[in-house]
């Protein structure tokens, strides 16, 4: 039996906002695949992907987040392996490696690893006994933990979500309380490897960015440079800027953007369904999905902040920094001030394995906020 005070603490609020977010972007993905004669097989398949994303989001406020993180490090393993599979197995598409067949379906291990990432830092952290600051002595299994994936993940290539990764490894350790000066000598470090590393290469001995695709490097290049190649890596983010420009204030209206429309703008109900959005919609309808996510991520912080544990608290912040990064990310690739990566924009863009690991990462902050009661 359901405990009633579950129910009265139902965060309608989160789950409010996630429905609004949800909704522009169903919005967005039938206008950018609609045909003549109304809704595209894409837009369908899309709904059906945001209802199994909404019973996700209420299974994982069911149960205990305790509970949940109880399985952490089963979840870092079977995503781990997964992850692993993609290496040997994975489907190749777009120039990646990133999928795994299931058969009737296909998914994206790496998107489901960034919620089990948090899930074992979570635990990993509170499970320590001793107070914080943490000292290096105290991070180093976890940093190792996170390194491989992180690697793996930038082997596919898949820089995006490689840079998910590290971005939640570095926010999680400041919230749960590594020692300040940790961050200094690392960010000290970095300057000197990179700084030796660039000296090589500017000297011919070593190629520090050999890691990357060339077509990787082309579009670092191109965002410094918009020009340098406009009808190939400079390609994307040069029909995205005309699509969000020519928005103007009030936009060209529901299902009139011409960039969409005409087939301009590419991968338009996935990577780069915001400037769709802004197209239509303009500047007041594109401020205005800005305004829902940060009421969005706000309300997750404050539910951390009234989190009655250290446990709940750092669960909420490491799925907040999910969202946050996604949506910084892939709104600067969309205006032209971070370089095309392929990170989708939560809740709007069309995909699967991407929709329904944000439904339920918020159906956690949810559980969080549901059972602040119960901790303390």
């Amino acid at each position: 039996m359901i405990d009633r005070r579950l129910l009265n603490d139902f965060d309608w609020v989160m789950l409010g906002l996630t429905v609004a977010l949800a909704a522009v972007g169903a919005l967005g993905v039938y206008s950018a695949t609609h045909g003549v004669d109304g809704g595209s097989p894409l837009f369908y398949d899309h709904l059906r992907r945001l209802a199994v994303g909404l019973a996700a989001l209420l299974l994982a406020t069911v149960i205990d987040y305790h509970v949940i993180l109880h399985y952490a490090w089963l979840a870092y393993g079977l995503g781990l392996a997964a992850l692993l599979a993609v290496d040997v197995v994975g489907m190749i598409g777009m120039g990646a490696q990133r999928w795994l067949s299931l058969g009737v379906v296909s998914i994206q291990p790496s998107e489901f690893f960034k919620l089990a990432l948090v899930l074992v830092l979570a635990r990993y952290f509170s499970g320590l006994r001793k107070p914080s600051p943490f000292a290096l002595a105290d991070i180093w299994p976890i940093g190792v933990a996170t390194a491989v994936p992180f690697l793996l993940v930038l082997k596919q290539p898949d820089l995006g979500t490689a840079m998910i990764i590290a971005g939640i490894f570095v926010i999680m350790l400041f919230v749960a309380g590594v020692e300040v000066r940790l961050f200094a000598w690392a960010a000290g470090g970095g300057v000197s490897i990179a700084g030796a590393l660039f000296g090589l290469n500017a000297l011919g001995i070593f190629n520090p960015l050999g890691f990357l695709h060339e077509y990787q490097l082309k579009r670092i290049k191109v965002l410094f440079n918009p020009d340098l190649d406009p009808l190939g890596a400079g390609y994307h983010i040069n029909q995205s800027k005309i699509a969000i420009g020519s928005g103007g204030l009030t936009g060209k209206g529901f299902l009139h953007g011409t960039q969409s429309g005409l087939n301009f703008l590419p991968q338009q109900h996935t990577d780069f369904i915001y400037s769709v959005v802004s197209e239509e919609w303009g500047f007041v309808g594109s401020a205005a999905v800005i305004a829902l996510m940060t009421l969005l991520i706000l309300w997750a912080v404050q539910t951390a902040r009234k989190a009655r544990d250290f446990t709940g608290s750092l669960l909420t912040m490491g799925v907040a920094t999910i969202f946050f990064l996604h949506c910084a990310i892939n709104i600067g690739m969309t205006t032209g001030i971070m370089p095309v990566v392929g990170l989708p924009l939560p809740l709007l863009s069309y995909g699967g394995s991407s929709v329904l690991t944000t439904f339920a990462g918020i159906g956690l902050i949810m559980n969080v906020k549901m059972r602040r009661y119960l901790y303390g």
